[in-house]
């Protein structure tokens, strides 16, 4: 039996350089408009594999996932699973906000971990998280919003 999750993609964003200085920019960081269930594969949990996968994701000037790259997983089977999830969600673009209150999409680039968890272990999930305990989870994502494309913090 397949396990899922409510992908619900929470991004803990840190828009480093990006606060109200003057007339400079400030990234409106992307939401999520429509989440997608991170499948556990049924093999990878049966060989007792878990752990916690990291991915860079691209979206475009539409909010469109244009590219998941994983940055680290503890098995390929998992990594696999978290860039299914991530290319089937939807998210609102990310803006940028002029200094004269005008805004404008914009590409950007963000990390994000999904956790996988044996179900038989995720039971503490379910109550401190109040999910249900279905063997993956997102987890929170973490570094900057990068104008995709750019290696630089934006």
């Amino acid at each position: 039996m397949k396990t899922a999750i409510r992908f619900a993609c929470f991004i803990a964003v840190w828009c480093l350089g990006t606060a109200a200085r003057g007339s400079e920019p400030v990234i409106i960081p992307p939401a999520v408009l429509e989440s997608s269930p991170a499948i556990y594969p049924e093999d990878a949990s049966r060989d007792g594999v878990a752990g916690t996968v990291i991915i860079d994701v691209d979206l475009d000037i539409e909010g469109r996932v244009s590219k998941v790259t994983v940055v680290s997983s503890p098995d390929p089977r998992l990594g696999w699973a978290a860039m299914a999830a991530m290319m089937n969600t939807a998210f609102h673009p990310a803006r940028i906000q002029h200094g004269d209150g005008s805004e404008r999409p914009t590409p950007v680039r963000f990390r994000h971990a999904v956790v996988f968890e044996h179900p038989e272990e995720s039971d503490a999930v379910e109550s401190d998280h109040d999910q249900s305990a279905m063997g993956a989870r997102p987890g929170l994502g973490v570094g900057a919003v990068h104008a995709a494309g750019d290696d630089d913090v934006v």
